[in-house]
């Protein structure tokens, strides 16, 4: 770390500030401090309107049926269940996708149907319908098939499900391709024909609101029901970094709260093992800590043993089930290091300056495991500040996962550049494909071709920051007062701050392996710790550096029956002297 550059080498942009004069009045009219209306209004929140109803959670309910082809799906599964014929909802192996199973089924059984869930194998099916699952479904007798968070891409197999004589229906949330299959109805809000107003629902939260379409046509559950299955909801919807805004974040407001109470004897097993008090559950500790447990069972190995967890009735089976899981994401942690070590070191071998670097990355790996190659890829994303794809190569065929660092919209730009892949499907942030082995070099020219003809800028990553505050206001009151945002998750982060000026007080590593850097900051004459996750080895930098800028999230944090405010720090810097010109990389619209 060089003397006035971030640590991380990102450029800092603080929020757009109002005039103080409709801060105040944003403020008055919201009953909330200045400070809250600021960060808000930063935000996008510009009128009274619009702040209460965030704060509040109080998003439109949308009516279901207003979803294209939902009226449909629904009056095919009330056919179903009236006539008992086997239907089996076919699921994903990631967090969304076994939840949004889980629900069906635990939802259909309610009502009476004959149902089984299947999920495919990671590594010896792959992502969506195959064939050789639409022929082992026919034969068992399955009359209708359920796809949750997946099947918007799988033209030809479910071609081949209605020629074996299934009825399917698809609910999918990623991003429709031109060519869609023929089903007997095809649910995405996405969709460019779907009035459908909110866009972000998750797989699992298009799952809910067929649930919700199947009693307004006269099959309903009853509102405890209902309401027991918004657990799921939020827990897939969080995980799978589903947009906390508008209807998502009220289903995961309402949903944290069964899932701190869920009676399920998996979910409370879950909680356990990760360490959770069940009465401080957030939606961080869905997508840090419950997420990646049940993540990890599709990743390394088979994801219906999650899938099991989450509707156990048994309490001995929901303990030892998420003991498995607990231990199989340990072991998916050491390996993703792995592999994003490996391939770091394969790419800075390859270049000699950053300048080298392809706009895109793209890296194929024979012995990636296909079920961390998206988690590498994110890794390598953030690491080098350019979207990245990391490929398991195999023969004939690959399978690769793309990440964009923010940077472009992925599923785009895949569909874009002309590469010839056997499959793809995604959204903006992430992609997933098959490619023939041979066409790796071909997908790399072209997107970064794709890349340069659309200008796309990488290199330097942004952090973006709602306020400036002095010292004196870090405290938990703050803390108190920031937890109006929640839940807070994907486009809704926690509030990001500024504080100039903090003089060092101690730095050291922390961690079992010195992994991360522990700071002692003054702050107004009050010291406070401050935590920067993966920078211990920096340690050694700051005795040179009397003060440093921060850019961080305050949290509460009680330890020995003392309560404190601890600082999560997302950057910082070595401070400027106060009567220094301003400095750049800080941009600001003060």
């Amino acid at each position: 770390m060089t003397t006035r550059l971030s640590l991380k080498q990102m450029q800092w942009e603080l929020a757009p500030i109002a005039p103080v004069a409709h801060i105040d009045a944003l403020a008055q009219g919201s009953h909330i401090s200045p400070f809250m209306a600021r960060l808000l209004y930063g935000r996008g929140f510009t009128t009274v309107s619009a702040i209460q109803h965030f704060l509040a959670c109080r998003d439109p309910h949308h009516d279901p049926l207003l979803m294209h082809d939902m009226r449909a799906a629904a009056q095919r599964v009330i056919t179903a269940i009236h006539e008992q014929e086997a239907i089996a909802v076919y699921g994903d192996f990631d967090a969304d996708g076994i939840t949004a199973t889980s629900l069906i089924c635990d939802a259909f059984r309610q009502l009476g149907a004959n149902i089984a869930p299947y999920i495919p194998h990671r590594t010896a099916e792959g992502y969506g319908l195959n064939h050789e699952a639409m022929h082992r479904l026919a034969q068992s007798g399955v009359k209708l098939l359920v796809t949750v968070d997946c099947g918007i891409s799988n033209v030809s197999e479910v071609a081949l499900a209605r020629e074996l004589g299934m009825d399917v229906i698809i609910t999918d949330h990623h991003a429709p391709p031109a060519e869609l299959p023929v089903a007997t109805a095809v649910v995405n809000p996405k969709l460019a024909q779907c009035p459908y107003p909110d866009k972000g629902l998750v797989g699992v939260g298009i799952a809910y609101k067929l649930i919700e379409a199947i009693g307004l046509l006269g099959m309903p559950l009853s509102n405890e029901q209902m309401t027991n299955l918004l657990d799921l909801v939020a827990f897939g919807t969080v995980a799978d970094l589903g947009p906390l805004q508008g209807e998502n974040r009220a289903l995961v407001a309402r949903g944290l709260h069964v899932l701190a109470n869920s009676q399920r004897p998996g979910i409370r097993a879950l909680i356990a093992v990760a360490g959770i008090t069940p009465t401080a559950l957030k939606a961080d500790d869905i997508g840090f800590k419950l997420g990646p447990r049940i993540n990890a069972a599709g990743r390394l190995e088979d994801a219906v043993p999650a899938y099991e967890l989450l509707l156990t009735e048994d309490f001995l089976e929901a303990q030892a089930k998420a003991q498995h899981l607990n231990e199989t994401n340990i072991e998916r942690q050491h390996q993703t290091k792995l592999l994003q070590e490996r391939v770091a070191a394969a790419l800075t071998a390859q270049h000699n300056t950053p300048d080298a670097y392809d706009r895109i990355i793209v890296h194929a790996d024979p012995d990636a495991h296909a079920g961390l190659v998206g988690l590498a890829a994110a890794r390598i994303a953030e690491q080098f500040a350019r979207p990245a794809i990391i490929i398991e190569r195999g023969e004939p065929h690959s399978r690769g996962s793309a990440r964009s660092g923010g940077m472009i919209n992925m599923v785009e730009a895949l569909r874009n550049c002309g590469a010839p892949f056997v499959k793809m499907g995604g959204h903006a942030a992430a992609a997933g494909f098959t490619i023939e082995s041979d066409q790796i070099d071909t997908l790399r020219r072209l997107l970064n071709e794709y890349a340069a003809t659309n200008d796309i800028q990488v290199g330097v990553r942004t952090l973006h920051i709602d306020c400036e505050v002095p010292h004196e206001a870090v405290s938990l009151d703050l803390v108190n007062e920031l937890a109006q945002l929640e839940p807070c998750g994907h486009s809704n982060h926690s509030a990001v701050l500024l504080a100039r000026n903090c003089r060092v007080i101690s730095a050291q590593p922390m961690g079992s392996d010195n992994k991360h850097l522990r700071l002692k900051l003054d702050l107004a004459g009050r010291v406070m710790t401050a935590i920067v996750w993966g920078e211990g080895a920096h340690s050694h930098h700051f005795t040179r550096i009397p003060a440093v800028d921060i850019v961080f999230h305050p949290q509460r944090n009680e330890w020995n029956g003392r309560v404190e405010v601890q600082l999560i720090l997302h950057d910082l810097r070595s401070a400027r002297p106060r009567d220094a010109a301003p400095q750049a990389p800080l941009l600001t619209h003060e």
